[in-house]
């Protein structure tokens, strides 16, 4: 298949419907071709619309500008070395995970959830680093293409994940299946008699069938587009149950949870920690290559595998290491050496993916994406994190640009051949 096949296809998909509908009144041969062929964004995103992307194209001046191209360079730089520093280097310890999981089986508890919050690292700086290099490729001609990405891995609950992870294609199955299936689901209800969702009120048959199943069949839909095999599907399907899950327990919470102030004080780090959990126990399913390894990773996430610790590292502790035997603790072949640069490169991505601040932020003082300022911004980055055209930033920049660069050389997996 060709690459970036899916994002093509959606976005003809879009156009198509957006003509249907009015919303794109008139348009001629080339402005169609620039909009479907322009280059940045066709292998891995972001998913645009012709009405946000054709005003630019035509006010596009095609004279140098240097803050442009000294934004667009960053933002190629920053999501390049996301790509060959962050994402392949992690690839390099949750790879033979995965590996190990699809030809042998029966991973331990520790061994599951590397692999499970290795890849959601892995992904998420993959992804986002493409998007950085289509936001800055696109911003070298003066177009500012639609953010995609809002530090996702901080969000505290499901329904605030994906509305800042992949946030083109959240806004388009959105727009184009979600809301159509509920508005016709909708006037059939009405059309018998029946209650419509009322927030609080809102009744079981309404709350199944004008969102349960919508949200469901919508996130089938989205894991469907990722991939035709099983797990993308039953990852899609999972991510369906997560919403309605997330959907049911606001309109719960809403009524036996008066006080806000308290209900925000415990349920935001609460609803971080779950909704992480969730989010890398589905990447499992996302990246195994069959079922049964999915199935069998999912065990071991669960502990039903047992646990292990690698040979070497019950040879250093001793009595205790035997106490751990005694307890039903495995001793495992792989390195102890492996286990701790794994652990380190999951803590040292983590501490980056929650703490610092996204690539957006720190260059919100020139909307580096469509919707990006300095007012709308949220969790703005410290005043010394603010990207400028300054010498020190400079300096910074091509000191990134250099790593990713000589980065390349080494082994590197393309994830979006499947999608």
């Amino acid at each position: 298949m060709p690459l970036g096949i899916s994002f093509i296809t959606f976005q003809k998909i879009a156009f198509l419907i957006d003509v249907q509908a009015g919303r794109v009144k008139s348009f001629t041969l080339q402005d169609y071709c620039i909009f479907v062929l322009f280059f940045p964004q066709l292998v891995a995103g972001p998913i645009v619309h012709y009405r946000e992307m054709m005003p630019q194209f035509h006010a596009a001046s095609c004279r140098w500008d240097q803050v442009n191209v000294a934004v667009g360079l960053t933002l190629l730089s920053f999501g390049l070395f996301k790509k060959v520093v962050f994402a392949d280097n992690i690839a390099l310890f949750v790879t033979p995970i995965y590996e190990h999981s699809s030809a042998e089986g029966s991973t331990s508890l520790l061994l599951a959830w590397m692999a499970a919050i290795g890849f959601t690292l892995q992904i998420y700086f993959d992804f986002s680093g493409y998007t950085d290099m289509a936001l800055g490729l696109a911003r070298f001609f003066g177009i500012r293409l639609p953010q995609n990405f809002d530090s996702p891995l901080r969000a505290s609950s499901i329904i605030d994940f994906w509305l800042r992870w992949h946030m083109t294609l959240t806004r388009f199955l959105t727009a184009y299946i979600y809301n159509p299936l509920v508005l016709w689901l909708t006037r059939r209800r009405l059309a018998k008699g029946l209650s419509a969702f009322s927030g609080r009120n809102t009744t079981a048959g309404a709350f199944f069938f004008l969102l349960m199943f919508p949200t469901v069949m919508t996130m089938f839909i989205s894991g469907l587009w990722h991939g035709a095999g099983y797990g993308f599907i039953v990852w899609g399907l999972l991510h369906g149950c997560y919403l309605t899950i997330n959907h049911g327990w606001r309109v719960v919470a809403g009524r036996f949870w008066q006080d806000r102030r308290s209900y925000v004080l415990i349920m935001e780090p609460v609803g971080l920690i779950l909704t992480f959990i969730s989010v890398a126990t589905a990447m499992v399913l996302f990246r195994s290559t069959t079922m049964a390894s999915a199935v069998d990773l999912v065990k071991g996430v669960f502990g039903l595998n047992g646990i292990g610790l690698p040979q070497t590292l019950f040879d250093h502790l001793g009595p205790l290491g035997e106490r751990l035997r005694a307890a039903g603790v495995m001793a495992e072949s792989w390195s102890l050496q492996d286990f701790a640069k794994t652990v380190i490169w999951i803590s040292f991505l983590m501490f980056i993916a929650l703490s610092c601040p996204n690539t957006l932020q720190i260059l919100a003082h020139y909307e580096p994406a469509l919707g990006v300022t300095p007012q709308s911004a949220k969790r703005q980055a410290g005043s010394l994190m603010q990207w400028s055209t300054s010498l020190p930033w400079a300096v910074m920049v091509s000191a990134v640009a250099a790593i990713a660069i000589v980065s390349m050389g080494g082994p590197s997996e393309f994830l979006y051949w499947q999608f």
